[in-house]
């Protein structure tokens, strides 16, 4: 959802209504990515995650450019 709301502010700050009407028909909630057989641990202190490289990194892809990892 964050990353939703993210690409959704830059398509609205380009003035791209196109790409921002696609972004609002989208569901954030989706359970393809949970593996309900695996072992979760979440005691330990995770990385922080930047959003921001993400949607870049989507952007990029988006655009049909190669986006670094």
């Amino acid at each position: 959802a964050c990353i939703l709301s993210e690409l959704l502010e830059r398509a609205e700050r380009r003035g791209d209504h196109e790409q921002a009407d696609q972004i609002k028909r989208v569901s954030p909630v989706s359970w393809k990515h949970v593996n309900y057989y695996g072992q979760y641990d979440f005691l330990k202190a995770a990385a922080v995650i930047d959003l921001s490289a993400i949607v870049d990194w989507l952007e990029a892809f988006n655009r049909g450019g190669k986006a670094a990892n």
